[in-house]
C-alpha cells in the first residue's frame, strides 16, 4: 500500500465516520430484520451449521471473540434464514442499516496462509472455523453469502477481501499451492474464487446485490444465489475449513453468512399396486424405493433392517435373511438415482390386527446411524371404512353416507340414494334400510353396511269419555310406536289445558292435541277428541182438568204424571215419592191424589236428573138451603127452600 493510499482509506474513513454520526441522529430506519449472537460453545456452533445428513465433531475456531456466532434473518435481502456468521470484524457490525460506507473493526489478528493463495494479497484479520463431517450421503451442499464494507468503492483495488470453503479428505484433489485443501466456493459455472474482485457490480453481476440504503443489513453489498457442493463418499470422514479474512489491510469489514450444511441423503419412498398406503393380503403388493439425489458414475451399497410385527418370509415375501438382526443390502447403480425393492405379502387365511413392516436404512461404516426409516402396513383385508357409524333420520330427511379406501364404489339397494357409484351419497329412505357399499382398489375389494334407520313416529290412542256430561273423569291411553324410544310428550287442550304425560287421566270432554318427540328429535304432532255423553234432562206432563187442576174431585184419585228424559246413558231407574207414602219407579205414574210428587232419574253412570210437581185438586163440595118455607096444609104444594153450594168445579 503507498501511503497516498493509506492516508486516503483513512480519511475515508474518518469522513464516513461523521457521515455515519450524522445518519444515526438523523435517520430511523426500520426495525432490524438481522439478529446476532455470539456463540462460545464450539459444539453448539457446529449444531447450528449441522443440517440433515451429516455429523459435525471436533470444531475449532480461531478468530477474534467479536468476529463470529450465529444469525437469524426474516427478511427478503439475505435469502438465508440462520446459520452461522464469520466475520473480519465484529458480527454486530452486520447489522443494519447500512448507514456507513467504510464499517470496520481492527481486530489485529493474523490472516490465512490458504486465503493468501486464493487472493494473490497478505490477508489479515482472518476468521476460521474448521471441524470434521462425516456425511450419510454421496454429497455436500450449503448455501452462504458473502458480504462487505470494500463494496463498490475498491472493486479492482488490492483491497480484495476474500474468503473460501476448504475441504479435505477421500476422494478430494487439493488446489494448487495449498496442499490436500480444495475450495468449494466458486462462482457457479466457472473455476473462480469468490472475492470482491470476482463478484461485483461489474463482474459476474447476476450473482451481486447492491445494499445501498438497506435497512436490515450493514454491508454495502452481497453475493446472491452462491453455494458450496462437493462429491464426496458416504460415511467417510471429512475436514471442513471456513474461513474470511481482509486484504492487503484491516480496514472495511466482510462477512460471510453460511447456512447449515446438507448431504445428498438416501431417502425412502413407498407406494402399493392400487396406489393406497397400506399392502393387502393376496391382492395389493407395495414396494420400497432407495433414492438419491442425483445419479452417480458409481453405484451405491446401501444397508437396512426390517423390523414391525409381520414376519420376513411368512407375512410377505422373504427378503435378505430371514433373521432380523441381519442386515439387508441393495444397491443403487451407477449412473441410476434409485432401486426398487418389492414387497409382497402372503395371504395367510388367518384373521389377525393389522401387521407393520419397519424399513430402517443405516450403514455400518456410519457406526449403525440411521439415515431414514419408514413403516408400511399389511392389512387381511382392504383398509375401507364407512362413516357414519350409525345412521338414524326422521321420515323425509337424508344422511350423508361416506366410504374410504377405495378407488371405485358401488351402494346398494339404489332405492332413496342419490348417487350410486361415488365415495359419498346421500340416503333418504322413507322406511328403515341397510344399505351396502363395495370398495373396489386394484384387485381387492371389501363390502361394508350400515343401516340407516328410519324414526317415522305413529300414533294411536283409545279415549273413555266422562261418565257424566260436566264430569272430568274421561282419559286417553296414548300409544307411540316407530319412532326412536324414549319418547317425550307434550298436550294442550280446552280451557288451557297442558299435560307430559303420555296417557291423560280425569280430563273433560273436547279436543286434545300431542306432540311427540323421540330420542332423534323427530317429532309427531295428532289431535284426540274425548266425546261426553248429552245431560240428562227430563220434562213432566201432568193430567190437566177443564177448569186447569190435575184431579177431576176434590178427594179423588184420577190424576196422572207422565215422564220425558233425554241424555244421559240408557237404561234409566226411576224413583217416584209422594203424598201418604205414594212410590212409584214406573217412568209414568197413574191414580194420583193431589199432592206433590218427586221424581229421581238415575243413568246407567249414575247420572241423575231430580224434578217435582204439585198435583192439584178442586176444593170440597159445600151445599147450603135458605129460604126455607113450610107447606100450610097437607096435601098442597106451597113449600118453598133455595138451595146453594160452594167449592167443587162450576159446570
Amino acid at each position: 500500500m503507498t501511503w497516498s493510499t493509506f492516508m486516503f482509506r483513512n480519511a475515508h474513513n474518518l469522513i464516513q465516520g461523521v457521515f455515519a454520526a450524522l445518519a444515526v441522529v438523523c435517520l430511523h430506519p426500520a426495525s432490524a430484520q438481522l439478529t446476532v449472537a455470539p456463540q462460545t460453545d464450539l459444539q453448539a456452533l457446529a449444531t447450528s451449521i449441522a443440517g440433515t445428513g451429516v455429523s459435525i465433531s471436533n470444531p475449532v475456531i480461531n478468530c477474534h471473540s467479536e468476529g463470529y456466532g450465529t444469525f437469524t434473518y426474516t427478511g427478503n435481502v439475505l435469502g438465508l434464514p440462520e446459520g452461522v456468521l464469520l466475520t473480519s470484524g465484529r458480527i454486530n457490525n452486520a447489522v443494519g442499516p447500512n448507514n456507513a460506507e467504510n464499517k470496520t473493526f481492527e481486530a489485529n489478528t493474523s490472516g490465512n496462509s490458504l486465503l493468501n493463495v486464493v487472493t494473490g494479497r497478505t490477508t489479515r484479520d482472518a476468521c476460521l472455523f474448521e471441524f470434521d463431517l462425516i456425511p450419510s450421503g454421496d454429497s455436500l451442499r450449503f448455501n452462504f453469502v458473502f458480504a462487505s464494507e470494500e463494496y463498490n468503492e475498491w472493486v479492482g483495488s488490492q483491497y480484495n477481501d476474500v474468503f473460501g470453503f476448504f475441504i479435505s479428505g477421500p476422494g478430494i484433489t487439493g488446489d494448487p499451492g495449498i496442499g490436500n485443501d480444495h475450495n468449494i466456493a466458486r462462482i457457479p459455472g466457472t473455476n473462480q474464487a469468490v472475492t470482491i474482485n470476482n463478484v461485483n457490480n461489474g463482474s459476474n453481476q447476476s450473482h451481486y446485490y447492491d445494499n445501498a440504503g438497506g435497512q436490515h443489513i450493514q454491508y454495502d453489498g452481497m453475493t446472491r444465489g452462491l453455494y458450496a457442493e462437493s462429491v464426496v463418499q458416504p460415511c467417510q470422514p471429512y475436514h471442513l475449513k471456513l474461513v474470511v479474512a481482509d486484504a492487503s489491510d484491516r480496514k472495511f469489514d466482510s462477512g460471510v453468512f453460511i447456512e447449515k450444511i446438507r448431504s445428498n441423503q438416501v431417502v425412502m419412498s413407498k407406494g402399493t399396486l392400487s396406489g393406497s398406503s397400506n399392502m393387502v393380503e393376496g391382492c395389493n403388493p407395495g414396494w420400497v424405493r432407495f433414492t438419491r439425489p442425483v445419479a452417480q458414475p458409481s453405484a451405491l451399497d446401501l444397508t437396512y433392517h426390517l423390523r414391525g410385527t409381520a414376519t420376513n418370509g411368512a407375512d410377505y415375501n422373504a427378503i435378505g435373511d430371514p433373521d432380523p438382526n441381519v442386515a439387508k443390502t441393495v444397491t443403487i447403480p451407477a449412473n441410476q438415482t434409485s432401486v426398487t425393492v418389492a414387497v409382497n405379502p402372503i395371504p395367510d387365511g388367518i384373521t389377525e390386527p393389522t401387521e407393520n413392516l419397519l424399513f430402517i436404512l443405516g450403514n455400518p461404516l456410519c457406526t449403525n446411524m440411521n439415515l431414514d426409516s419408514l413403516v408400511f402396513e399389511i392389512s387381511d383385508s382392504l383398509a375401507a371404512t364407512l362413516v357414519p357409524a350409525t345412521a338414524t333420520i326422521c321420515r323425509g330427511d337424508s344422511v350423508r353416507l361416506t366410504a374410504s379406501g377405495g378407488s371405485s364404489y358401488l351402494w346398494s339397494p339404489t332405492t332413496g340414494l342419490n348417487a350410486t357409484n361415488t365415495a359419498s351419497t346421500w340416503a333418504r329412505p322413507t322406511s328403515t334400510t341397510t344399505y351396502s357399499v363395495t370398495v373396489t382398489e386394484g384387485a381387492c375389494s371389501r363390502t361394508l353396511s350400515r343401516m340407516v334407520r328410519v324414526s317415522d313416529i305413529q300414533l294411536s290412542a283409545t279415549s273413555t269419555r266422562p261418565l257424566c256430561n260436566g264430569q272430568t273423569n274421561g282419559a286417553i291411553n296414548l300409544t307411540a310406536a316407530g319412532g326412536i324410544p324414549p319418547y317425550s310428550f307434550n298436550w294442550t287442550g280446552p280451557n288451557g289445558f297442558t299435560a307430559t304425560s303420555e296417557d291423560l287421566v280425569n280430563i273433560a270432554s273436547g279436543s286434545y292435541t300431542v306432540i311427540v318427540t323421540d330420542a332423534n328429535g323427530c317429532m309427531r304432532s295428532q289431535a284426540f277428541s274425548v266425546s261426553g255423553p248429552a245431560p240428562l234432562t227430563g220434562s213432566l206432563s201432568p193430567s190437566i182438568q177443564p177448569f186447569g187442576e190435575n184431579i177431576a174431585c176434590h178427594g179423588g184419585n184420577t190424576g196422572t204424571l207422565n215422564l220425558a228424559l233425554n241424555g244421559g246413558t240408557a237404561p234409566y231407574a226411576v224413583q217416584w215419592t209422594g203424598p201418604n207414602g205414594f212410590s212409584s219407579t214406573n217412568q209414568n205414574i197413574s191414580g194420583l191424589r193431589a199432592g206433590t210428587y218427586s221424581v229421581v232419574v238415575t243413568d246407567a253412570n249414575g247420572c241423575a236428573y231430580n224434578a217435582g210437581f204439585a198435583m192439584t185438586e178442586p176444593s170440597a163440595i159445600t151445599p147450603t138451603i135458605s129460604n126455607v118455607s113450610h107447606v100450610a096444609c097437607f096435601g098442597v104444594n106451597n113449600g118453598g127452600a133455595t138451595a146453594s153450594a160452594t167449592g167443587g168445579l162450576q159446570p
